[in-house]
């Protein structure tokens, strides 16, 4: 990796962890978890749109070292520092999966959404992230600005064959993360919808220096001011 794309790899985490950010607050008593369908929840949420015109129908558990997220949660961004350790669905072992991360931005339509991390040929028998030669975007960490909240969510797709990991689409994808455009990687590779997702929400209260520290259970301090 020359050092250009060190700088704009480096360049792109700033900018997605300060600009990037909801302008509705995360307010951990509001959130609605008892949703009894992932899709009706992903409505609810509002994160169907023209990148994600279909919901999955499916939950995806996903661990965390700090956290395993369920529907709709808030959650201190400090607890996704570090990739998911493992996800849990019920996937065919004898079918490749793609697994999804993106942050959407409805507040900086420059930038658009970002790719968090993308993995491709992932092995339905173990359903495991980061191993061998499936990393295609590796995780990166976006935190948003303080006083502020952002939803990220998770897709699994089916994939009907073997993905070329060297193919240049996904080798810029690994590098540039702004401008993320999903539908556009659904339609190339023909993944279809996702069978299965999960969302959650990150918060950052704007008195976070101050009263919060870096504590990870900081959403759920009464000390923490959202607005």
């Amino acid at each position: 990796m020359n050092l250009y794309a060190i700088f704009a790899f480096i360049t792109t985490i700033l900018a997605a962890s300060w600009v990037l950010a909801d302008k509705g607050i995360c307010d951990p008593e509001e959130i609605e978890n008892e949703a009894s369908e992932v899709v009706v929840a992903f409505e609810q949420a509002g994160l169907i749109g023209s990148n994600l015109p279909a919901a999955p129908s499916e939950f995806l558990g996903v661990k965390f070292l700090a956290a395993e997220p369920k529907l709709g949660e808030c959650l201190s961004p400090e607890r996704f520092i570090f990739s998911p350790t493992a996800f849990v669905y019920d996937a065919d072992p004898k079918i490749n999966y793609t697994v999804v991360f993106v942050m959407p931005s409805a507040v900086a339509p420059v930038l658009s959404d970002v790719l968090i991390s993308l993995c491709m040929n992932v092995d339905g028998a173990t359903l495991s992230v980061y191993a061998g030669n499936r990393v295609v975007a590796p995780w990166i960490f976006v935190s948003p600005a303080p006083g502020s909240a952002q939803w990220v969510y998770g897709l699994l797709y089916k994939q009907r064959r073997s993905i070329n990991l060297f193919d240049s689409t996904l080798i810029d994808l690994s590098i540039r993360r702004v401008n993320f455009n999903l539908a556009e990687l659904v339609a190339k590779y023909s993944l279809g919808d996702p069978v299965a997702g999960n969302f959650w929400k990150t918060a950052v209260p704007k008195n976070y220096g101050k009263n919060c520290g870096v504590e990870l259970g900081c959403v759920k301090n009464s000390a923490c001011e959202y607005y």
